[in-house]
């Protein structure tokens, strides 16, 4: 029995391992499943090829089924800051907020900022306003849904 393509694929999986470990976000850990998948049908004495065809294709899958739920779970806890904490806030438009008109501002923690509708409606001064993008110096804003949605 040939040992030498078992040991490249475990020194492969190593490798990728340290490399997983040594980044602080998901990079390599799919070439590691790839590496032992392809490490143990070379125990079974499977042409190099395969066993190549294998730890890519074992790599791809991995990444395309894993990643999103990875990303998904370990990236929930970020917490937002500077403008992108902005986003999702509730305000009162300090005055008639009409983009024809380039009017609009809202007070945000003491600064006043120029406020645009996203969707071009005309909203009263004093309704409750939410957040929904920052361009530049303008907070992107939608009127509040009754019920706080």
């Amino acid at each position: 029995m040939d040992i030498s393509m078992q040991i490249v694929w475990l020194i492969a999986a190593i490798v990728f391992g340290v490399l997983e470990l040594i980044t602080t976000s998901i990079f390599s850990i799919w070439f590691v499943f790839g590496a032992v998948v392809a490490m143990i049908t070379a125990l079974f004495n499977a042409p190099v090829l395969f066993q190549i065809i294998v730890f890519i294709v074992v790599s791809a899958v991995s990444l395309l089924f894993t990643r999103p739920l990875a990303t998904k779970y370990l990236n929930s806890k970020t917490i937002k800051t500077n403008v992108d904490s902005l986003v999702g806030r509730t305000l009162i438009a300090k005055t008639e907020v009409d983009n024809l008109k380039m009017s609009g501002k809202a007070d945000l923690d003491g600064t006043t900022w120029i406020v645009v509708s996203d969707d071009d409606s005309v909203i009263a001064a004093g309704e409750e306003i939410e957040v929904v993008k920052v361009e530049g110096a303008k907070l992107i804003v939608k009127k509040k849904e009754a019920g706080g949605q």
